[in-house]
């Protein structure tokens, strides 16, 4: 939502996980949190909508996890997902916050039959460069959330074979779907340079919170997704964009995920 808006969780209400099932926040907790909202609200202007005004072209493609709970959910109703919001195109993007599934059927409303048995990371990332092929010769905007990583853990058969002796992981096939994602984002890329399309694509790679704990080591940082040691809200963040960041080059300046939206904006021109 602070991507999305470039404003605070507070101001928007959603300082808690947004609960998609009932059992995430059970009205008989001990220990209650503020009181949120479990949607982002339409009349807040995003990312998408601003650069819609401005003439590009705008797709969501993976986790949304920001319009409601299951029930609330249609197949034919959009329920504040992000066709609401400024995006022409959205794949996979609900209230999930976690897909049923990686394989297809993926059991997900926003996402179209696909061949049985595709793994969803690749599908993906098939849609994105599908995107950019289909608006090469106008600005676009896509936003690739990937649900990866996430429960279930799941993915492809051989590269959990190739993680299953590997020595000290916690969850081989954690170790699997990184690789997996790792592989999908480079496709992504690569299609930029095929299409001649880099050197006037600014890329953005980072994460909405730390990795999950128990199945991986954070050291040095302490804790992990949840928590507010650096373990939980400290991630990578990687840009890809010639001519303006030297690659290979590091930045000290401390960044956050309102930072983004007046960014891109200032990028566009906007």
């Amino acid at each position: 939502a602070a991507i999305m808006t470039g404003q605070s969780p507070a101001r928007l209400a959603i300082t808690n996980h947004l609960p998609d099932q009932e059992r995430f926040q059970p009205d008989n907790a001990t220990l209650r949190s503020a009181e949120t909202v479990n949607h982002l609200a339409l009349d807040y202007v995003t990312i998408a909508e601003r650069l819609k005004e401005a003439g590009y072209a705008n797709a969501f493609i993976g986790k949304w996890h920001l319009s409601g709970k299951r029930e609330e959910m249609s197949t034919t109703e959009p329920a504040r997902r992000p066709e609401w919001q400024g995006f022409d195109l959205n794949v996979g993007g609900c209230c999930y916050g976690g897909p049923p599934s990686y394989f297809e059927p993926y059991r997900n409303p926003a996402i179209k039959a696909g061949k049985k048995g595709e793994y969803l990371t690749e599908r993906l990332s098939d849609e994105a460069i599908n995107f950019i092929r289909e608006h090469r010769d106008r600005p676009f905007f896509i936003a690739l959330w990937n649900y990866t990583v996430h429960w279930p853990m799941q993915a492809p058969r051989d590269l959990i074979d190739k993680y299953k002796t590997r020595p000290g992981l916690k969850d081989h096939r954690y170790a699997a779907m990184i690789e997996a994602m790792d592989t999908q984002i480079s496709r992504v890329l690569v299609s930029l340079d095929a299409l001649k399309l880099t050197d006037d694509t600014l890329v953005i790679f980072t994460s909405d919170n730390g990795a999950f704990g128990g199945v991986t080591d954070l050291h040095p940082l302490r804790g992990c997704k949840g928590y507010l040691y650096e373990g939980g809200i400290r991630v990578p963040l990687i840009v890809r964009w010639p001519g303006q960041v030297k690659p290979g080059s590091t930045c000290a300046t401390p960044v956050i995920s309102t930072d983004f939206y007046p960014t891109i904006l200032d990028v566009a021109g906007l």
